[in-house]
């Protein structure tokens, strides 16, 4: 059973999310809520959860804010927000996905599969992920992505990207011209 704990500073996104993976995630148990990253801080203490479903926009501190407290942390991030524009930001902290509400349950269900994945490919799926995403976005014609490297974020052309492979809990990225890590 995984443990999970939910961030959210509203009462009725936090009861809907909460009914939502009791009915459509078995694998889950809900240990802790939390309305604010200080409360959430306190929960994650007393709870150690393996997975967090993350608000990111909450009065008194945002998640980022929240997870810039734990730069190895030991628990998987769910972002569930409302606002699209800190996918990349979120890449930076190595969310294992981020939901835009409301909450499309066949996502949901995709990314808490990835939660428990012994075989370490959730980091090619994070990136492959967030590529669909972002090609899907009706609003973007932008045509690169930005990926977190050894180096700092380095912006890739869409198109360059052959490839992604797993290696533990590193991805390297396939380009046509070069590998990057």
């Amino acid at each position: 059973m995984i443990q999970a704990m939910i961030v959210e500073d509203e009462i009725r996104n936090r009861a809907h999310l909460r009914r939502v993976i009791e009915k459509h995630c078995p694998e889950l148990e809900i240990v802790a809520e939390a309305d604010d990253a200080v409360s959430g801080i306190e929960a994650i203490k007393q709870h150690q959860p393996d997975l967090i479903f993350l608000d990111i926009e909450m009065p008194g501190g945002s998640g980022f804010d929240l997870l810039e407290l734990y730069p190895e942390p030991s628990f998987s991030v769910i972002f569930t927000t409302a606002f699209n524009q800190y996918a990349i930001k979120a890449i930076k902290f190595s969310a294992l996905d981020y939901l835009l509400k409301p909450i499309n349950i066949e996502e949901l269900q995709a990314a808490v599969a990835k939660v428990d994945d012994p075989d370490g490919e959730e980091q090619s799926a994070k990136v492959s992920n967030f590529i669909q995403n972002y090609k899907n976005q009706e609003s973007s014609n932008a045509k690169k992505i930005a990926i977190s490297t050894t180096e700092g974020l380095e912006f890739i052309e869409i198109h360059e990207i052959i490839r992604c492979e797993a290696n533990g809990k590193y991805t390297f990225c396939v380009l046509k011209d070069r590998t990057i890590t």
